[in-house]
């Protein structure tokens, strides 16, 4: 096809056909041989995306251009035949690439340009590749290499005749034509010099007609006098043109300053015009008094050449003129080496004098001589001085011999051998081997020539800087100092520069070369050190370990590649190399020389394989342990990883080297943790016996947490054998992995665990081995539930907070980067340039901090502050950092490339944007201007980063960036702000409006969500030290505001980055309602809002945001339908907008996952067809049916679903993370039919089987269980394993599917789907579940009908038992049916604790109520006989029946407890309840009391004295008597020798604690001294825990198997720590801080603080003359309904019951902290430390805006105070200030939306907590409008409903424990009965209880019972209404 055959490309189907054909190819090809078809391919997208825009004058479209340019380079790789392919006689490279060089013309400005630069360099490489003899048409290599250079040539001259004759047009009329001329003279500056050259010629020729007053001619003037470096210097312009001429152009503008001070400028370059005129030197004198002697009326205008060129008398002067040469160039005596300054004008002098004899080819010599090598091999190019070639000839004709001899001499050395050079630096430039090297060494010689243009051009072919890698080895081999000093002069660097940036070459060819090593050596280290003796400072320690240091990669690379050599001798020089090295290291000391794994990088290449094993085999055995031992894990891994690759040879040797580490494992063992795991490769099982099997014996905590350790490692190689490792480990050790993820928290080391493998998944650079075992491990972790991991966000970067101005947090700053960045980065590179890149930014990092050499050495002084800072560094990179502390690492000056912006629209890959971004930024730090510490240390800081960029690896890229933004920010000039906000927005608009890679797009929008959450961070550190708006937070403010809302909540939405985008989307909601928009003006908003929450998976969100939804969209109704569990409904919905929209792919994969939710997967063709745009899963599940291998399409499976996996937040990544644990059940599902089927005959075959289905059930059951308990993540898991069961049919495992339905329908059922119940009830009969109809009995209840479920029972069971009593005992058995069964029987508490419930709800008689409290409290004692289950809810209440009960004189009555006295953990869990009855009047049930208490005393002392001391210290006598009791019968048993020193413990130390609370202080004081105020404290030593609030609160078992085992405190409690001191007999004291602090409230508390025993401070607050027993009540409370909140499916979800205390620092729920009353009177509290005061913040908050917050007196007449409040008092706090604490507090979207939502939960808890108790609670506009765009609706609402259900549906528990108050009485109530009995105090105080229990019932204050809904709908109204906020206690500020 041509181009022609296209037709106009605009319309539709051109473009569709040029999209087809830049798919083609893009598309790998191989496997063509026809180079002919990519030829036109690329011929035809070059004519049509650029070509032909360019000819049209209208931009070419850039994604289009850059994918021709890419097809073009791809495929010139791939077949660099098409490039040569003939097309009408003539190869098609003839026509690209001059068509190339005209586009890159003509986009010169444009992004486009560099792709085509690059375009042309890779077709030229293509060109001069060697290829196979039958694809070559007409040369070969280098030759045709040559001929596309001449054809290029030829193509570049025609150029320069279009320039010439663009200069001999005239000057035209047309204003556009003249502005265009100009414009080409301006743009001509910028050419190339020989361009430039030929145009002044031609200019030259015509200046005398030149008028300067015409604006054409004053631009070619102008470039007339601009030098042509260095062709011509500017001296050398002014000799060429007549001072008449230059005079008359001055004199014709003398009216125009400006062209008269732009020609001045160009005529005295660097002097002002109104400088004066430099004295003429001594020497211009003797110069001008020897002209006189010939030319007497000479004149000199100040240069004395110039002057003399003007004049035409000069060949009066050729006898004098060899003298003249010399005195020009100031040279009194010729003797070598002279200098050599002269200008090439001298060639215009010698020219102009006019002689062909003997004294003027002299006086050329003379000038050749004294002038630069460079100028004269340039200047006599020049056409004007072909002159010179001319004379030479006619001298070689003169008669007179010494004429001829002069002129042979100059011509040969300045024409044939000058020839020579320039054709050999030609030829070698495409040589190679032995010719390169014959061509080097005739250059060499011309080197030492005395010709200096000879010289010049052996330089100027590039050959010095071509050859210093070899010529510098060389000279320091012969040890010729002066020849490196000369070549220095030359390539014009500092000789020490020069050796060093050589170094490794140098000792390289030094060891390589044996006789002459320790010469070579001491010649090398003595040169050095003579440069460094005039140093001021300390001399450096240079030795030639030291020097081995700076290059041990390259050196020991270049010894192995040598290894490999075909010449044996060349070989065995290498392997004599190699021993030396190792010889030298083992002589030095490790902080002299560091060997490194990355030597193995040559691991990679076959043919140097065996070699570098040998050499580092060599180094092994050679290097002393501590050398060896931080190695030996890198070493390893680096093995393991390559084992595959290995020969039997290679194997041995890696084997060898193995062996040779566990052969001294004992001299390693501080190592041996780093070796990475061994027992996957047989041959290296003995050494893995001896180095890692302890693992195996490890507990499994540890055994995780070191693989992890490994795994984390930044060096490919190490990580992915870890992460084989912890495969391994996951696989090996399943059942202890099951162990750490149960309960209510999971260990922390499984969320260390899950952010390792997020880390590994998300990692840069090319692992793909790495990430594929990454996403394996995930699916064998599973999809563990978020709330219960714990997983906590990373706190990320270090922030500059005072942008560089202050230096010790810029030292900190790049102590950062060495820690936690380039150390690591280092370490895990195998590119030597890249880590010598790194080893340079450590380098400048280290001396920036402030360390040197002396660091190392213990005596060297050294300031604190630098000691400490590098004591702070981990031990391990100490290793690695010490030896670059005397490094020399060096970067070239270079200027570092700027970008045109925004980059992101022309870089191709994410990776280069980043790169060129972030070197565009080190760019501008390093261009700003000024000399503050500010500029000076970010210079010194990002400028050492540099080199580091240029890698494939952008970890460093993206860690900077965010540093460099924020200090261009800050420092920079106004338009980089404006190129920030470009970049910004053009990574946004490419999110909403893709047109480029996924990848590109969704990696790069991560880094500008990163770079934001980096300025916010930043902003909000800067607001707490600042309170007022500044300069630098508006430059911040202006460029995060300078986003549209709009844009960045789409771009967020388009990047799942939910919560940024529900952020954004609120704010432009808030914004339009602040412009008074209805809300059906913002119905767009709030669907793409409700989107968010759906993918967000938070119904409630979803829930309140429907609120506002005036006409829901059919979208909508599916995810409400799907969030609900509506499927069926959901299924209508999708087939609908099927209909409406049948080719989208989207849809269908929408509706494939509905159906899976619905029980069958849909039509097998369906996802057939849809192949990889359809789920990964389906394709999993498709092999499975189509009985393919499985094993291919699970990683195919595993790539797609972990390529999402774009951050490492948890939440982000929690739906691939769910997807891979579905793909590693359908393989565990697989593989057990695989085992089932493989299974060989035999008698114990069946028991196999089931065996086999056992483990698989129970694997499966302790998956599910760890999963998040929400119905839409536990409904997936289920529908897959049905359909993977149905797939796979195998009989024994085919009942698993109707238990799959019913557990779906038990979960649907408790989360309120009942649709989706009742569907999967009648689908488990359908599949024969048995046990089918319990849970329609279920179903039944839960919507009321409950004698149709006892029905549906009955009915169901009697045929079961029928069937169950014919059974014969021979019978076999039926596995399932007898798991099912014996799973019923084991759940014996759930009967009793219902059975015993339903007595507790009876209602009769006094006597009749007396019988049911009496079953009441038998059943709840069987039901804690069976478990725990139901612990809070049974125990309480059993405790308070039974203590009533005990009350009654009948002994029927009375209930024992002696079954439960032997579990006395159950205790725990009510142990106030039964101290505040331990005085009961029945003397029998009082011995049990105190039975119990002794128990647990004794059982757990350290836990159990802090809550009896309130008894202990009682001012009651008869409680005080009652634990005395207790003692006494703790003393009688048989008890640990710690329970009795513990118990006297306890008592002295709380008396002290009593008499320090009680003493009184001075009013005034507000701080005392704990020593000089109250020593007798200090003087006290206790080894008592600290009553912290997690200390004292038991942990239940997770299962009932584990009850009898179970520790309920299975965490060391911290102790107060002791301190010793030698005074008298005084061993021992509390160590207690010093410092006292007095409250300023009434009763003058005092705060002390502990110190722990894990050195922590612990602050107390000791409380008196307050009764704290009701705090501890309130307390006990509390931590009740956290409990009961934490036993609700629908409550943990929503992390209402995620437990907290005094020591979390997010408060998610009811925050409970220890109160421990030391009597009726005095108490102990736990203090609460990280809180904000509401009103602090919204102070602050409202300050920024200039507002105060308002105060007014109050008011006795309401309804006027009502109007007031809501039009005037109101409207003068809005907008709120509350909301944004949020935003400002957690800038990073996902903590705010977690915080907010804690927030709205916490909020709703604590309204109807305090609703219950009494306390009222208030709904503010702050405290409405902090909940979102939702308000009281959605997360608020619900949470209160499910808050209020649960306290409601416990109410009987919860008043247990309130009831304490009954019979322990507070003080207060007792003083305000005192002259009543016992039995007035108790009718008083169960009267305050009475409203309390009203509450509980649902009891309103109309008396009337409403639902919780209702109730919770009441009580919001209450809160928010105006009136009653209107006419609330002004101090409550009702109005904020």
């Amino acid at each position: 096809m041509t181009t022609d055959e296209f037709g106009e490309l605009g319309t539709a189907t051109g473009q569709e056909l040029l999209e087809n054909l830049i798919k083609e190819g893009l598309t790998p090809s191989g496997q063509d041989s026809d180079p002919s078809r990519y030829r036109k391919l690329v011929q035809v997208l070059l004519e049509n995306c650029i070509l032909k825009p360019i000819a049209r004058d209208i931009p070419p479209n850039v994604q289009q251009a850059g994918y021709t340019l890419n097809i073009l380079q791809r495929q010139t790789k791939i077949h660099p035949g098409l490039l040569y392919v003939t097309d009408n006689g003539s190869p098609f490279y003839k026509t690209l690439i001059p068509k190339l060089v005209y586009a890159a013309v003509h986009l010169s400005e444009d992004a486009l340009y560099d792709e085509l630069l690059s375009s042309m360099v890779c077709s030229l490489e293509a060109i001069g590749r060697d290829l196979p003899e039958e694809d070559v048409s007409w040369a070969k290599g280098s030759r045709r290499l040559g001929e596309v250079v001449r054809h290029m040539n030829a193509f570049c001259k025609g150029l320069a005749h279009g320039y010439v004759f663009i200069t001999s047009l005239p000057n035209a009329l047309e204003d556009k034509w003249r502005d265009s001329v100009v414009s080409f003279y301006d743009d001509m500056g910028n050419a190339d010099d020989l361009l430039r050259l030929e145009v002044w010629r031609s200019l030259y020729h015509q200046h005398n007609s030149f008028d300067s007053r015409d604006n054409v001619d004053f631009a070619k003037i102008c470039f007339l006098l601009t030098p042509i470096t260095p062709r011509i210097s500017s001296s050398g312009v002014q000799s060429q043109l007549k001072s008449e001429t230059v005079g008359r152009w001055m004199e014709d503008i003398e009216t125009n300053s400006d062209k008269s001070a732009r020609i001045h400028e160009l005529l005295n370059p660097g002097i002002s015009l109104h400088s004066k005129k430099r004295k003429r030197s001594e020497e211009d004198g003797e110069v001008v008094n020897l002209i006189r002697e010939c030319i007497p009326d000479f004149i000199s205008d100040g240069d004395v050449l110039a002057s003399l060129l003007t004049r035409n008398d000069l060949p009066n002067l050729n006898t004098l003129l060899p003298r003249l040469i010399c005195a020009l160039a100031k040279c009194h005596r010729h003797v070598p080496p002279t200098d050599r300054h002269l200008s090439d004008q001298c060639l215009d002098l010698w020219i102009k004098a006019g002689k062909v004899d003997s004294q003027a080819f002299r006086s050329l010599c003379l000038i050749i001589e004294h002038s630069p090598a460079r100028v004269i091999a340039t200047g006599i190019q020049e056409t004007s001085r072909q002159v010179i070639y001319e004379r030479l000839f006619k001298g070689l004709h003169a008669a007179d011999r010494p004429v001829r001899s002069a002129a042979g001499l100059l011509t040969t050395s300045l024409m044939v051998r000058e020839t020579a050079c320039v054709v050999l630096g030609g030829i070698g430039r495409y040589s190679q081997g032995e010719h390169l090297c014959s061509i080097i060494k005739l250059l060499i010689r011309q080197l030492g020539a005395s010709s200096a243009p000879l010289r010049s051009l052996a330089y100027t072919e590039n050959f010095l800087e071509t050859t210093l890698l070899h010529t510098l080895p060389a000279l320091v081999l012969s040890r010729n100092g002066d020849a490196l000093k000369h070549i220095a002069s030359i390539v014009k660097q500092r000789l020490g520069v020069l050796l060093m940036d050589n170094i490794s070459y140098i000792l390289a060819q030094s060891f390589l070369h044996s006789d002459h090593t320790d010469a070579a050596f001491s010649f090398l280290v003595s040169l050095l050190q003579n440069m460094t003796n005039g140093q001021v400072r300390a001399q450096p320690n240079i030795s030639i370990p030291s020097l081995m240091t700076a290059c041990i990669v390259d050196l020991v690379v270049m010894l192995i590649v040598e290894l490999g050599d075909e010449d044996k001798n060349a070989r065995n020089s290498a392997e004599a190399a190699l021993n030396k090295a190792s010889i030298l290291a083992r002589l030095s000391s490790s902080s002299e020389i560091q060997w490194h794994p990355s030597h193995l990088s040559t691991l990679g290449i076959a043919e140097l394989r065996e070699e570098t094993l040998k050499a580092w085999a060599l180094f092994i055995f050679t290097l002393k342990f501590a050398d060896v031992g931080p190695f030996v894990g890198r070493t390893s891994g680096a093995l393991v990883a390559e084992w595959s690759s290995f020969n039997s040879t290679e194997r041995n040797i890696a084997k060898s080297i193995i062996d040779d580490i566990a052969d001294n494992a004992k001299n390693l063992s501080q190592f041996a943790d780093e070796i990475v795991g061994l027992d996957d490769i047989p041959e290296l099982s003995s050494a893995a016996a001896r180095l890692t099997a302890r693992r195996r014996k490890a507990n499994i905590h540890e055994h995780v947490s070191k693989v992890l350790d490994r795994a984390d490692s930044k060096n490919v190689a190490i990580a992915t054998a870890s992460i084989r490792e912890l495969k391994s480990l996951l696989l090996s050790r399943q059942s202890d992995i099951e162990t750490l993820v149960r309960g209510d928290t999971f260990d922390p080391i499984m969320a260390r665990l899950m952010s390792s493998l997020l880390s590994t998944a998300t990692r840069d650079g090319d692992c793909q081995e790495l990430r594929d075992l990454t996403y394996e491990c995930m699916g064998l972790t599973g999809a563990l539930d978020p709330d219960r991991l714990g997983l906590q966000a990373e706190h990320g970067t270090m922030t500059i907070a005072a942008n560089f101005n202050d230096q010790e947090e810029s030292k900190d700053f790049a102590l950062h980067l060495i820690r936690d960045l380039l150390v690591d980065a280092f370490r895990a590179t195998n590119d030597t340039k890249h880590q010598t890149h790194l080893a340079y930014a450590i380098q400048e990092l280290l001396k920036f901090c402030g360390f040197t050499t002396k660091i190392v050495h213990p005596n060297e002084k050294v300031s604190s502050k630098v000691r400490d800072r590098w004591q702070s560094l981990p031990k391990d990179q100490l290793e690695t950092l010490t030896p670059l502390l005397e490094s020399r690492f060096s970067i070239s000056d270079a200027p570092i490339k700027a970008y045109p912006h925004p980059i992101y629209s022309s870089a191709p890959t994410y990776r280069e944007w980043l790169q060129q971004w972030t070197t565009d930024l080190i760019g501008r730090v390093m261009s700003m201007s000024g000399d503050n510490q500010s500029i000076r240390d970010s210079k010194i800081i990002f400028g050492a980063f540099r080199g580091v960029l240029r890698n494939q690896d952008v970890t460093v890229a993206h860690h900077i960036l965010p540093h460099l933004v924020l200090n261009v920010l800050l420092s920079g000039l106004a338009k980089y702000r404006y190129e920030i906000s470009s970049e910004i927005n053009a990574v946004l608009h490419e999110q909403v409006n893709p047109t480029g890679r996924s990848d590109k797009r969704t990696l790069s929008a991560q880094v500008i969500f990163d770079l934001m959450d980096h300025l916010s961070k930043w902003l909000r550190l800067y607001r707490v030290s600042k309170t007022e708006r500044n300069t630098y937070t508006k430059v911040v403010e202006d460029v995060l505001s300078g986003i549209e809302t709009e844009l960045m909540a789409n771009a967020a939405l388009q990047s799942k980055a939910y919560a940024r985008s529900l952020r954004s989307f609120e704010e432009r909601i808030v914004s339009l309602r602040s412009e008074k928009r209805e809300n059906s003006e913002l119905q767009t908003y709030f669907e793409r809002v409700h989107q968010i929450y759906s993918e967000l998976d938070e119904p409630d969100g979803m829930e309140g945001i429907s609120a506002f939804v005036i006409s829901p969209s059919l979208e909508h109704q599916i995810r409400e339908h799907e969030s609900t569990g509506r499927w069926t409904s959901a299924q209508s919905c999708w087939e609908v907008r099927l209909q409406q929209s049948p080719d989208d792919v989207a849809l269908h994969v929408g509706l494939l996952k509905c159906l899976r939710n619905l029980g069958h997967y849909g039509d097998w063709d369906t996802v057939k067809n849809l192949g990889a745009a359809g789920p990964a899963i389906g394709q999993t599940l498709l092999a499975l049916h189509e009985h393919r291998d499985l094993e291919c399409s699970l990683i195919e499976s595993r790539r797609t679903l972990g390529a999402g996996i774009t951050a490492k937040q948890y939440g982000r990544a929690y739906e691939q993370l769910l997807d891979l644990h579905l793909v590693r059940e359908i393989e565990m599902i697989h593989f057990a039919k695989q085992t089932i089927e493989t299974l060989p005959k035999s008698p114990n075959r069946t028991a196999l089987i089931q065996s086999t289905a056992q483990k698989l059930i129970m694997s499966l059951n302790s998956r599910f269980e760890f999963t998040s308990p929400t119905f839409r993540i536990r409904e997936a898991v289920l529908s897959i394993r049905r359909t993977a069961y149905a797939l796979i049919n195998t009989p024994t495992l085919k009942s698993e599917i109707g238990d799959a339905w019913i557990l779906s329908s038990k979960i649907a059922r408790k989360a309120g789907y009942d649709q989706s119940a009742y569907s999967a009830i009648l689908q488990a009969k359908e599949a024969d579940a048995p046990f089918a109809f319990i849970q329609q009995a279920k179903l039944h209840r839960a919507q009321g009908g409950v004698y149709k479920a006892l029905a549906d029972v009955d009915n169901a069971l009697k045929p079961f038992l029928k069937e169950e009593a014919s059974r014969e005992a021979t019978e076999a058995k039926d596995f399932a049916r007898e798991r099912k069964l014996a799973k019923v029987s084991l759940d014996v508490e759930s009967p009793y604790y219902h059975l015993g419930h339903y007595y507790d709800s009876m209602t009769g008689t006094p006597e009749q109520m007396a019988l049911f409290h009496y079953q009441t409290c038998h059943y709840y004692i069987l039901a804690l006989l069976h478990g725990v289950k139901y612990i809070y809810q049974t125990m309480p209440r059993m405790l308070t029946l039974w203590l009533d009960l005990g009350e009654i004189k009948d002994p029927k009555k009375y209930v024992t407890i002696a079954a439960i006295l032997a579990d006395v953990a159950k205790f725990l869990t009510a142990f106030p309840q039964i101290i505040s009855r331990i005085v009961h009047p029945n003397p029998e049930v009082a011995f049990v009391l105190k039975k119990i208490m002794a128990a647990v005393i004794i059982r757990y002392p350290q836990h159990a004295l802090w809550p009896t001391v309130g008894a202990m210290q009682s001012k009651r006598p008869e409680r005080k008597a009652a634990f005395k009791g207790v003692l006494d019968m703790i003393v009688t048993k048989k008890i640990p020798a710690n329970v009795i020193p513990l118990i006297k413990d306890a008592t002295n130390f709380s008396s002290v604690l009593l008499r320090f609370t009680d003493e009184k202080v001075d009013d005034k004081k507000r701080q005392m001294s704990l020593a000089s105020d109250f020593d007798y404290v200090k003087k006290t030593a206790t080894k008592m825990i600290l009553p912290l609030q997690d200390a004292l609160t038991c942990t239940l078992p997770t299962t009932s198997d584990t009850v009898k085992s179970h520790n309920p405190f299975p965490n060391v409690p911290v102790t107060i720590a002791c301190e010793y001191l030698k005074i008298l007999s005084l061993a021992y004291v509390s160590d207690i801080d010093d410092r006292v602090d007095i409250m300023p409230s009434l009763q003058k508390p005092k705060k002390i603080s502990f110190v722990g025993s894990d050195g922590k401070k612990y602050p107390f607050l000791c409380k008196p003359h307050d009764d704290l027993r009701k705090d501890a009540r309130l307390m006990d409370l509390n931590s009740m309904i956290n409990k009961l909140l934490k036993s609700a499916s629908e409550s943990r979800r929503r992390q209402l019951c995620k437990f907290s205390n005094a020591r979390t620092k997010l408060m998610l729920d009811i925050r409970t902290y220890a109160v421990m009353p030391l009597n009726e009177e005095c108490g102990l509290l736990e203090w609460v430390a990280n809180t904000n005061a509401l009103k602090r913040i919204l102070e602050e908050g409202y300050a920024r805006h200039g507002k105060k917050i308002y105060l007014c007196k109050e008011r006795d007449d309401l309804e006027p105070l009502v109007g007031v409040f809501k039009e005037n008092v109101l409207p003068r706090y809005r907008p709120t200030a509350f909301h944004e604490w949020f935003l400002t507090r957690w800038p990073e979207p996902s903590a705010w939306l977690a915080s907010r939502m804690a927030y709205g939960r916490t909020l709703a808890v604590m309204s109807m907590i305090g609703y219950v108790l009494g306390v009222p609670f208030r709904l503010t506009q702050n405290l409405v409008d902090a909940l979102g765009v939702t308000g009281v609706e959605g997360v608020y609402r619900k949470a209160a409903e499910i808050t209020m259900g649960i306290l409601r549906a416990n109410s009987d528990s919860l008043m247990s424990v309130l009831e304490a108050f009954v019979h322990d009485p507070l003080q207060e109530w007792i003083k305000s009965g005192r002259s009543k009995s016992d039995r007035d105090v108790k009718v008083y105080a169960d009267r305050n209880l009475r409203p309390i229990k009203a509450k509980l019932r649902g009891i309103m204050e109309e008396g009337t019972v409403v639902s919780v809904p209702s109730q919770v709908e009441a009580l919001i109204k209450e809160a928010t209404s105006p009136a009653n906020l209107a006419a609330m206690y002004i101090g409550w500020a009702s109005w904020l």
